[in-house]
């Protein structure tokens, strides 16, 4: 088969080639499948510019395609794969003079890894509302990210992914649905319903301990009653509602205590103004 080159003279505006109907090349002469296909390449076919040109590459024999946004000792490039060989992946990759090619995107049918600075996701309005799910189709109303997990956050994610960061407990994880490194800075911080609170001690049916007791409970424990001690503290760390619940517990006994104490002084000054009489 002969070889057959057109070069027009200015191929920038001058000279066109055009074909009215379909163009098949290769021995694709009658495998149209729809009347809108206007071109039909069997083989490998490459379209190949000038520099900060634009170029595709097309090999069938290995189901790849691969666009070439290129510019001078610049280039950007996208691989589509597909295949058994393959495993059906998307790559965007970037490359700059002669350093080693990035994949600042990688798209597996398993696994989407990126290694880029920033990466932004917006509507494009700031009436509407982005919306992202993972592990789950759903979507939460007015929320921008709906989560089916546990979401770890911090810097020592990979320690804690071997067990050798100290402070993290799998059972967190297990049992909750946020771990945070360090801490968290917010306006405020609302608990939903609980099933149980400490207003049973301005109960009438509510015995409440002597101080005598409570002395005597101090010494030989070294913390107050139904609070934690501070080495289970410093070991397996606190609930917040179940100290908040007992440090109210603490301060309506207290409250008890100064109000039979203000009883207690207002029956004795009674008592001394009668016998300085």
């Amino acid at each position: 088969m002969q070889a057959v080159s057109y070069m027009p003279s200015n191929p920038h505006f001058s000279d066109y080639v055009g074909i009215p109907g379909h163009l098949a090349i290769g021995d694709a002469l009658g495998s149209f499948g729809h009347f809108d296909q206007k071109l039909l390449v069997r083989g490998n076919a490459k379209i190949e510019g000038e520099i900060n040109a634009n170029s595709l590459y097309v090999d069938n024999s290995t189901d790849f395609i691969k666009l070439f946004p290129g510019r001078d000792n610049y280039n950007e490039n996208i691989y589509f794969e597909w295949g058994d060989d393959s495993d059906d992946k998307l790559i965007f990759e970037h490359k700059v003079h002669d350093e080693d090619d990035i994949e600042v995107l990688h798209l597996h049918k398993d696994l989407i890894e990126s290694k880029v600075q920033e990466v932004t996701f917006d509507y494009g309005s700031d009436d509407d509302l982005m919306q992202m799910s993972l592990n789950t189709s759903a979507k939460i109303n007015h929320a921008a990210l709906t989560v089916a997990g546990a979401i770890y956050v911090g810097p020592q994610a990979e320690k804690a992914s071997t067990g050798d960061l100290v402070k993290f407990n799998q059972d967190y994880i297990d049992d909750y649905n946020l771990w945070v490194e360090d801490g968290i800075v917010t306006e405020d911080i609302v608990l939903v319903a609980v099933d149980d609170w400490s207003d049973h001690v301005f109960k009438e049916d509510y015995e409440l301990p002597k101080l005598s007791e409570v002395e005597n409970f101090i010494k030989e424990n070294g913390h107050l009653k139904n609070m934690p001690s501070e080495a289970k503290v410093l070991e397996e760390g606190y609930k917040q509602h179940n100290i908040n619940k007992s440090l109210l517990e603490k301060v309506e006994e207290l409250t008890l205590y100064i109000i039979a104490q203000e009883k207690r002084i207002v029956q004795l000054e009674k008592q001394l103004d009668v016998n300085t009489k």
